[in-house]
């Protein structure tokens, strides 16, 4: 989904992302799909691919046979063994930062973990409002973010390197929301919602 968002090849006017055939076509230069997983999936097969993106909803084929890309975050299902390796990645990163923090002596040597909530709570459609809101500014925030390390690694807007020369690190920022009891109106699937 970052490629498809980021790589200028992939992206249009405004940065908007291009609708692309399945395949390869040698008498129209344009970019495919399968160019698309072969440049940004590793070894994925692009219609394993294409299926997981049509199944989650980041993916929509149109009436000329084009696909066109609806969307930019993947959340992969429950049960799905990449569900969870994702939780466990996120509960060893949060564990990892709050460890790191509470080990060194200043306040600026550790990595940044900062968290709000409220005094007083929030009505159920107070909080509603904000759920609304805080998706749309977290989304906006993160994309941002995305984009400036996309710029330092020469994703979009430069060459990539060719190799590597230094030791490359891998960091980012995740962003997580909690309620401290569950709603009546939240079922137990809350991202049919979206």
């Amino acid at each position: 989904m970052a490629g498809w968002n980021q790589d200028p090849d992939f992206t249009g006017p405004y940065g908007l992302p291009l609708t692309v055939p399945f395949e390869d076509d040698a008498e129209v230069d344009a970019p495919s799909f399968s160019e698309l997983v072969r440049r940004h999936s590793g070894d994925m097969a692009p219609r394993a691919m294409l299926d997981e993106l049509l199944r989650t909803g980041l993916a929509v084929i149109d009436d000329d046979g084009l696909i066109r890309n609806t969307g930019r975050t993947y959340i992969p299902s429950k049960l799905d063994p990449a569900a969870v390796e994702r939780l466990g990645r996120v509960i060893a990163r949060i564990a990892d930062t709050l460890d790191f923090n509470n080990q060194v002596t200043e306040s600026r040597d550790g990595r940044y973990e900062r968290h709000v909530e409220t005094d007083l709570g929030l009505t159920e459609e107070q909080y509603e409002r904000f759920n609304i809101y805080l998706r749309q500014k977290c989304q906006q925030l993160l994309e941002t973010l995305d984009n400036w390390l996309a710029m330092q690694e020469g994703r979009i807007g430069g060459e990539r390197p060719a190799r590597l020369l230094k030791k490359k690190l891998v960091t980012g920022v995740g962003i997580y929301h909690f309620l401290d009891q569950k709603l009546p109106f939240e079922d137990d699937n809350p991202r049919k919602k979206d």
